[in-house]
Formats: structure tokens, sequence, C-alpha cells
């Protein structure tokens, strides 16, 4: 128990760290469990309360727990197995549906094909599956918006409650992983505070979610799931807003009314043209689309940050790591498009010139010398400009820019 104790405390943050993992798979279980069951409800195929597999579905966080755990600590694949299926048959128990056993599964085969990938003495891969993130807020507005056009109200305060509580699980495996990723890189520097650091860096990102959700939770739980999208197209007439009369003079026509009506509106009521509902439904489907599409390419780029090919470890080290050429946009290495300080003319008519003479793009361990090698280049004071604009502490000036262009005309 003790030894248990030493490591939650010592663990406690990759802990946390898993946690929201869990969490997050049960928040997109949970929704789409709910969504299939009010798109069910109609047909009368089942008697189950679009509430209920709501609540229920949040319970999904402990298969996805134990999938975590069964991947990580069961070795053999004859042992997984079973463990796969015993935590699919929990799922039914605890989410009282098929769906439940069908996400378990799913779970269970994600991380069994991570496992086949690695090799055992690695440790478990990071999926989509352990991390919430932020592509993943596009499902709730999906969801939103299906419940929107077809008239589910559970299903569109379920997607609100939901969306807000994933956005506010997003801020916080955000900030705990900053955080941890600090102390982690630094973790064998002399004197380091890490304590300290780590209880105000984690405080401050508790009270950031705390704040977050005093703001959005309200407005989220007092959802009534009313709003509405009509897509028919069909025309409404004003007449037919208006409320029915108690009782009719006999001496008040149709004319009338209709005067009455144009006197009240200032004219005629605006009708809008069928084919503007339907450019709009248009560019929304079109909008929509290009959204999952880009979550579904951002969650497949990340869904796996290393794995094992012949004994090599392959890791996706990210654009830090790239080598493309030294004139990409790397923040304070390249001048901004706006600067026309004289360093920044200076680098950027030497860019031109190198590019112009280059034929392959440049590599981003190439000296100077070897860029102006590569691009045919051979002038000393074209090259003794660029240096000072780049790396001399020394400010250039309008003379310096006067004797670049001239350079750079001779060259």
């Amino acid at each position: 128990m003790g030894k248990l104790l030493h490591r939650l405390k010592r663990d406690h943050r990759t802990l946390l760290l898993q946690a929201c993992g869990w969490v997050h798979c049960a928040l997109l279980g949970a929704i789409l469990l709910t969504g299939i069951v009010e798109l069910l409800t109609p047909l009368g195929i089942h008697s189950l309360s679009p509430d209920s597999v709501f609540l229920r579905g949040l319970l999904l966080v402990i298969p996805a727990a134990l999938s975590y755990y069964a991947a990580e600590r069961i070795r053999r694949l004859w042992l997984y197995l079973p463990a796969s299926l015993g935590i699919a048959a929990i799922s039914w128990l605890l989410l009282g549906n098929p769906g439940g056993t069908v996400l378990a599964a799913a779970l269970c085969l994600f991380r069994m094909m991570s496992r086949m990938v690695a090799k055992e003495e690695e440790a478990p891969v990071v999926s989509a599956f352990d991390a919430p993130h932020y592509a993943g807020l596009l499902l709730f507005g999906v969801t939103f918006l299906i419940s929107a056009a077809g008239g589910f109200p559970v299903l569109q305060r379920s997607s609100v409650i939901a969306a807000v509580f994933y956005l506010l699980l997003c801020f916080l495996y955000s900030g705990i992983q900053r955080v941890d990723g600090y102390l982690t890189l630094n973790r064998e520097m002399a004197n380091l505070p890490g304590r300290r650091i780590e209880r105000a860096a984690g405080s401050a990102v508790v009270l950031a979610v705390v704040l977050a959700a005093a703001l959005l939770l309200p407005a989220a739980f007092g959802t009534q799931g009313d709003f509405r999208i009509d897509l028919s197209g069909k025309r409404v007439a004003v007449s037919d807003t208006l409320p029915e009369p108690q009782e009719t003079d006999p001496g008040i026509t149709t004319e009338g009314l209709e005067e009455l009506r144009d006197a009240m509106y200032g004219g005629p009521a605006p009708v809008m043209p069928p084919w503007v509902n339907y450019l709009l439904t248009a560019i929304a489907s079109v909008c929509i689309l290009a959204a999952v599409v880009y979550a579904v390419y951002a969650i497949s780029r990340h869904f796996r940050s290393s794995f094992r090919d012949n004994h090599d470890v392959v890791q996706h080290l990210g654009s830090d790591f790239s080598e493309d050429s030294p004139f990409e946009k790397r923040g304070r290495k390249r001048s901004r498009l706006f600067d026309r300080s004289p360093g920044a003319l200076i680098r950027r008519c030497y860019r031109k010139r190198v590019l112009r003479g280059s034929k392959e793009p440049p590599k981003q361990w190439q000296s100077p010398a070897e860029l102006e090698a590569a691009a045919g280049l051979e002038n000393a004071q074209l090259h003794s400009l660029y240096e000072k604009a780049r790396y001399s502490a020394e400010p250039c000036t309008g003379e310096d820019v006067r004797l670049m262009r001239e350079a750079a005309k001779k060259a």
C-alpha cells in the first residue's frame, strides 16, 4: 500500500493525463450513443431514454481505463483477448445497451493493433484514444447541426453540455501537459524548484479551468434544445404566424385583413427565395464536410507518435526538425513580411539572389558560404553585408542597403 501511495505521489501528473484521455473517450462515446438512440426512437426499435443513455454513456470511462491497463500490463495475446471480452461484457452491464459493448471492443481492438506494431519492451503507443484534441469538438458541432435539422432536443442539449465539458478537458490536458513537459525536460537541472513550479503552474491551470467552467457551464445546462434549422425550403406566409382571432367581425373582409397586415408590417412581408436557402444549405454542407475531413486528417496524422520498423524506432519529430529552406517562416530567423528596416531589406535581397541561382531548395544546415557556392554567387561584398544583417549586433543603415543593391546587380 505504501508503494502504491508513493507511486501516486510521484506520477500523479501522468495519471491525471491518462484520466483525461479516458474521460475524452467517455464523452465522445456518450454523445455517439445518444445520437444513435434518439435517431432510432421514432422507429420504435427500443425503449431506452436518450437522457439515461447519455448519463450512463459517461461510465465508458471505466472500460477505457481497463483497456488501457490491459494493453499495458498483459503481454500475451491469448490472455489479452479474454480480457477484452470481459471488458466488453462489463461495458454492457454499465451502459445497459450493446452500443457500449461495440465501443469497448473497438477500444480494445485499436490498443491491440498498437501493441502488435510496437515491441513488447517499448512503452505503449499514444493514440487518438489516449488524449483529447480540439479537433474532437467538430463531432459535437456536427451532432448539434444534426439535432437542429432533425428536431432532436435531447441530442442537442447533450451535445452542448458535452462540448463544454470536452473544451474544459482540452484546457486541462494541454495545461498539465505543458507543466509536465517542462519539468521532465529540466529534471536534471541543479536546484530546480520543481515542487514550487508544479504547484504554481498547476494552480494557474486549475484556476483557469474553473473560471471557464463558471462562465460556460450555466449557459450549457440552460440549453432547452429548441433550436431548429428548416431545410425543407417551404415558404411560410406571415398570415400563418398571426394569432387566430377569437371572434370574427362580419364587417371585416379578407382584403381588409390584408390591408391591416400591410399597415402593421409596412408593406408585404419579404419572403426569402428558395435558391437562397439551397445556397446556404450547400455552403453549410461543404463547410461541415471540410471540417470533418480535416479532423480525420489531423487525428490520423497524430494517431501514433512512434513505431518500430525492422528494429528501427520511427518517431514523429514535428516541424522543428525539418531540413527545409532556412528562408521558411521560422519566427525570429526570417524577417517579417512588412518589415522595411535596413536589415530586413538586405536579407530579403540576399534571399532573392540565392533562390534565383540555386537549382535545389537550400538546406537548413547550409552556411551562407555554402549557399552562395551552390547558387554560383561570388561576391564578397554581398556576403559581408548579409552576415552583418543576419548575425551582427550592429544595426544596418540605408547606406548598407544601397551597397547591397549595387552588389546584387553585379552578382
